[in-house]
């Protein structure tokens, strides 16, 4: 779950894009990015270093905007991003002056690592690509509840696991020993289902009431720990 998953789900995604595009990875739909008080677009992505037409925004403290920048494309060489047919507008004392360069260095801290992060969903990232692109976005303020709450999922997967197996003890040493092997599995998939159903509800609830990501990932496997604990307890 940590590493196999990532890196298949990631080749797969790969594959399946190599077979719409032709070899090429684009996101049709395109990405934003923020990096303090500027607004990144990129309408397309090929592979992990080279971007299509890019869009910058970047404003003030009054949130007016100052300058506008606009490159065919991008391509990510020597740790730096390099833009390619550049018209860059500045906006200065209510006059507007634009230059054409056909390169230009760009100054932004999105390196090929988090734009592929950023292409896939949170579910499919290993704890450290989670982590990473998780502190890119509250760094600059953008929302990453749901990249905090797929992380610390992933944290408390072992102590789900061992929870899941004392729920199981009854099924071995209690009462329902003498049950059907039938029963027993339709009683197993029901506690399974109702944990997926409580663990979906509580981390959707989380971030709709402002719950912290830790609290909403933590609180159904306490629930359920203390459901097992009890439950061995009347065993005994």
């Amino acid at each position: 779950g940590e590493w196999l998953v990532p890196l298949s789900y990631q080749t797969a995604y790969d594959l399946r894009t190599e077979a719409r595009y032709g070899g090429q990875r684009a996101d049709v739909a395109g990405l934003w990015f923020r990096e303090g008080n500027r607004y990144i677009h990129v309408e397309k992505i090929h592979g992990t270093t080279a971007l299509g037409t890019v869009h910058e925004y970047a404003f003030n403290e009054q949130r007016h905007i100052t300058r506008s920048l606009e490159a065919e494309s991008a391509k990510y060489k020597n740790d730096v991003w390099q833009l390619s047919n550049v018209r860059a507008s500045m906006m200065e004392s209510e006059q507007l002056t634009t230059e054409f360069l056909q390169d230009k260095d760009w100054d932004v801290k999105i390196d090929p690592g988090l734009l592929r992060l950023s292409a896939v969903q949170a579910e499919s990232l290993s704890s450290r690509g989670l982590w990473e692109y998780a502190s890119y976005l509250s760094r600059n303020g953008l929302g990453a509840k749901d990249y905090w709450a797929a992380l610390w999922r992933k944290l408390t997967m072992p102590l789900t696991v061992i929870v899941m197996s004392l729920v199981a003890v009854p099924f071995v040493v209690g009462s329902l020993r003498s049950t059907g092997n039938g029963q027993r599995l339709f009683i197993g998939i029901l506690v399974g289902v109702g944990f997926f159903l409580l663990n979906e509800i509580v981390g959707s609830s989380g971030q709709v009431y402002g719950l912290q990501p830790w609290a909403s990932a933590l609180l159904p496997t306490l629930l359920v720990a203390v459901a097992a604990l009890f439950w061995l307890k009347r065993v005994n």
